[in-house]
Protein backbone atom coordinates (compact mmCIF):
# COMPACT_ATOMS: atom_id res chain seq x y z
CA UNK A 1 0.00 0.00 0.00
CA UNK A 2 1.44 3.61 -1.04
CA UNK A 3 1.28 6.20 1.26
CA UNK A 4 -1.34 8.33 -0.31
CA UNK A 5 -3.27 4.77 -0.35
CA UNK A 6 -2.61 4.62 3.18
CA UNK A 7 -3.70 8.03 4.49
CA UNK A 8 -6.85 7.97 2.57
CA UNK A 9 -7.55 4.05 4.48
CA UNK A 10 -7.09 5.68 7.55
CA UNK A 11 -9.71 8.48 7.02
CA UNK A 12 -12.44 8.88 8.76
CA UNK A 13 -15.79 8.67 7.49
CA UNK A 14 -17.15 11.67 7.10
CA UNK A 15 -13.32 12.78 5.35
CA UNK A 16 -13.51 9.60 3.39
CA UNK A 17 -17.70 10.25 2.06
CA UNK A 18 -16.78 14.51 1.44
CA UNK A 19 -13.71 12.74 -0.81
CA UNK A 20 -16.21 10.27 -2.68
CA UNK A 21 -18.84 13.02 -2.96
CA UNK A 22 -15.82 15.34 -5.05
CA UNK A 23 -14.92 12.71 -6.86
CA UNK A 24 -11.77 11.15 -5.79
CA UNK A 25 -11.11 7.88 -7.03
CA UNK A 26 -8.43 6.89 -4.33
CA UNK A 27 -11.92 7.15 -2.03
CA UNK A 28 -14.07 5.27 -4.09
CA UNK A 29 -11.30 2.60 -3.45
CA UNK A 30 -11.31 2.68 -0.05
CA UNK A 31 -15.24 2.42 0.21
CA UNK A 32 -15.39 -0.25 -1.56
CA UNK A 33 -12.72 -2.01 0.22
CA UNK A 34 -14.38 -0.97 3.66
CA UNK A 35 -18.21 -1.73 3.08
CA UNK A 36 -17.28 -3.89 -0.30
CA UNK A 37 -17.95 -7.15 2.02
CA UNK A 38 -20.79 -6.08 3.56
CA UNK A 39 -22.64 -5.63 0.27
CA UNK A 40 -21.20 -8.77 -0.57
CA UNK A 41 -22.84 -10.55 2.06
CA UNK A 42 -26.41 -8.96 1.77
CA UNK A 43 -25.77 -9.40 -1.60
CA UNK A 44 -25.54 -13.47 -1.18
CA UNK A 45 -27.91 -13.58 1.30
CA UNK A 46 -30.33 -12.52 -0.83
CA UNK A 47 -29.52 -14.26 -4.01
CA UNK A 48 -27.70 -17.49 -2.15
CA UNK A 49 -25.23 -17.76 -5.39
CA UNK A 50 -21.52 -16.33 -4.96
CA UNK A 51 -21.60 -15.19 -8.58
CA UNK A 52 -24.50 -13.76 -8.66
CA UNK A 53 -23.24 -11.90 -5.37
CA UNK A 54 -20.45 -11.04 -6.95
CA UNK A 55 -22.19 -9.28 -9.57
CA UNK A 56 -24.46 -7.78 -7.68
CA UNK A 57 -21.76 -6.23 -5.94
CA UNK A 58 -20.02 -4.80 -8.51
CA UNK A 59 -23.40 -3.06 -10.08
CA UNK A 60 -23.68 -1.58 -6.53
CA UNK A 61 -20.62 0.56 -6.57
CA UNK A 62 -20.69 0.88 -10.32
CA UNK A 63 -24.16 2.93 -9.41
CA UNK A 64 -22.76 4.55 -6.37
CA UNK A 65 -20.12 6.37 -8.22
CA UNK A 66 -22.28 7.01 -11.56
CA UNK A 67 -24.97 8.22 -8.84
CA UNK A 68 -23.24 9.76 -6.19
CA UNK A 69 -24.17 13.26 -6.05
CA UNK A 70 -27.47 11.77 -5.13
CA UNK A 71 -26.19 10.88 -1.66
CA UNK A 72 -27.32 13.37 0.77
CA UNK A 73 -24.87 12.58 4.29
CA UNK A 74 -27.71 13.68 6.42
CA UNK A 75 -30.02 11.12 5.70
CA UNK A 76 -27.49 8.61 7.11
CA UNK A 77 -24.59 6.91 6.38
CA UNK A 78 -23.14 5.69 3.00
CA UNK A 79 -23.05 1.97 3.53
CA UNK A 80 -26.87 2.09 4.18
CA UNK A 81 -27.07 4.35 0.93
CA UNK A 82 -25.41 1.71 -1.11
Amino acid sequence: MTTAQQTVADLDDRALVDGFLAGDETCLETVHRRWGPLVYALAWRSLGDAREAEDVSQLVFLAAWRGRAGYVPERGPLPGWL
